[in-house]
């Protein structure tokens, strides 16, 4: 029961880190701005709130992500992932 939970976490972590700024240009948040006809194009408003979700994307897609963000970004994903594998009663899926 306590390799299938690690395994989870290991490989959540992992992918999170790497695919973090992946993600953000996929969905439209890139170094030259938001990319037209994106997704995050079609939630930006006029009356996006400047230090909100949005601008926090727009930032990280624009600068970058730190080290610490990406790492504190991976560490909650993987736990998450690890509780939910641990409690999931995977068992009902063999």
């Amino acid at each position: 029961m306590v390799l299938p939970v690690v395994i989870a976490g290991v490989l959540t972590t992992v992918g999170a880190y790497i695919g973090t700024p992946t993600v953000l240009s996929v969905v439209g948040f890139t170094k030259a701005g938001v990319t037209v006809g994106s997704m995050a194009a079609a939630v930006q408003t006029p009356a996006t709130a400047a230090g909100g979700f949005f601008a926090l994307c727009q930032s990280a897609g624009v600068l970058g992500l730190a080290a610490s963000t990406k790492a504190a970004i991976s560490a909650v994903a993987g736990a998450v992932v690890s509780v939910a594998a641990y409690v999931w009663p995977w068992s009902l899926l063999l």
